[in-house]
């Protein structure tokens, strides 16, 4: 699943380490996200990955900055998140547009359940009220969806239809330059009557993600850099794994990677290719590149029949000999695939290129194993290999800072590293 495109106005995961307070906008705009009171990222309860996002009832909240006044509009739109309830009360904002009385937008607990209420053009009174009322319960994720498609505003618990009403209508733009608030409003509450639970992939689409009743997702939204994992001793890339091959695969918890090339582009069914090696370059200016290596020729003629298809590497954890987890981190178009034939050994490359915004994000990295300056420009190697590292974000090593221009990322049966070099 990728969920994550043009049209998403905001994306944060959560999937990190207890107590982090670090909260980031995964969607294309990148807006800066800024923890207030306590909220953190806790292991305790989780829907993906290794954690969630804690609220404690009692002044926490997330604020959103730089968020665009007329982010949903007239338009069609989709607003998700998971969410697992703890006795939050009345009136607890999960998402709130404003402070004003008649907020442009805000979905909010009452009385263990979810609504939405839009206020009209001129903030007077409100064109939907009341709107849902999906249940909540205690302890226990559940993912929610209010979708405006095709002249309905519809509300989803879990993929099923709960509330339907005629909405062609347009939500305000907003009064001023207020941050879009999670877990809080200024206007509807005190901390006493802040959020008390765990929201986890709290997602503002500008398009309707589903246009009928869904099964919920069941990985994390992602697009070509999601997943922020550093690997581990844990990690392998298997040439020949497949899930419901369980003897190739050790029973732990582990990560490891595949390569799928997509086949509706071309009328045909996902083809998994079993990989030996990728490559990974990302560019400040120009296209960015994905090269994978498949082992031996067997499968050219069916990469060859989808070679309109996306070539996506998916990381994908693995409990107890089974895959619970998929993520694509990185993706292109299929452009070129070659044939490499040595004295003993043939093996497939597949590439293609494709552009990436640059990022402002921050990142510390902890590990170099080498360093050079060459024409003034730092260039490291780390082991770390953190796909949500993008250009133009801040690098932090050895005590040293610096924007990085170029991410080259090397994984192999034998290696894994990350190379980053300054920008100009």
């Amino acid at each position: 699943m990728a969920g994550i495109n043009s049209n998403t106005a905001l994306m944060v995961h959560s999937w990190t380490t207890e107590g982090s307070t670090t909260f980031t906008d995964s969607g294309p705009t990148i807006h800066a996200c800024s923890a207030q009171g306590g909220v953190h990222h806790t292991t305790d309860y989780k829907k993906f990955g290794t954690s969630s996002i804690e609220f404690d009832g009692a002044g926490d909240y997330i604020n959103v900055l730089g968020m665009a006044l007329d982010e949903l509009g007239s338009g069609e739109f989709t607003i998700d998140f998971w969410y697992a309830g703890n006795d939050s009360g009345n009136n607890t904002p999960i998402i709130a547009r404003d402070e004003k009385a008649y907020t442009p937008y805000i979905i909010f607990v009452y009385n263990q359940a979810i609504r939405l209420y839009i206020s009209n053009a001129t903030y007077t009174g409100w064109q939907v009220y009341d709107f849902g009322d999906l249940p909540v319960e205690n302890n226990v994720f559940h993912h929610y969806a209010f979708i405006k498609y095709s002249g309905e505003l519809k509300a989803y618990r879990d993929g099923v239809e709960f509330a339907s009403q005629v909405f062609s209508g347009t939500v305000p733009n907003g009064h001023g330059s207020n941050p879009l608030q999670i877990g809080y409003s200024q206007y509807w509450c005190t901390p006493t009557y802040s959020l008390k639970g765990w929201l986890d992939e709290i997602r503002i689409h500008k398009e309707a993600y589903w246009t009928a009743e869904f099964t919920p997702p069941t990985i994390p939204y992602s697009t070509t850099t999601i997943n922020d994992i550093t690997l581990d001793e844990n990690f392998e890339i298997s040439n020949t794994l497949s899930s419901d091959d369980p003897e190739i695969i050790p029973a732990s918890d582990k990560f490891i990677f595949e390569c799928m090339l997509t086949g509706a582009e071309d009328g045909l069914d996902d083809l998994t290719i079993p990989i030996s090696s990728f490559q990974s370059r990302l560019m400040a200016e120009g296209k960015s590149y994905l090269s994978v290596v498949a082992p031996g020729d067997e499968l050219w003629d069916d990469i060859a029949d989808r070679q309109n298809g996306r070539l996506q590497v998916q990381n994908c954890r693995v409990l107890d000999g089974e895959i619970i987890q998929r993520e694509t981190v990185a993706y292109c178009q299929l452009e070129e695939i070659r044939i490499d034939k040595g004295a003993v050994n043939v093996s497939l490359s597949l590439s293609g290129y494709k552009a990436i915004p640059e990022s402002a994000a921050e990142i510390d990295i902890q590990k170099v194993t080498y360093k050079s300056i060459n024409k003034g420009k730092v260039s490291i190697r780390t082991p770390e290999i953190d796909f949500y590292l993008k250009p133009g974000d801040t690098v932090t090593a050895d005590g040293e800072s610096f924007v990085a221009g170029s991410i080259n990322i090397s994984v192999g049966e034998s290696q894994r590293q990350m190379q980053i070099t300054e920008a100009d």
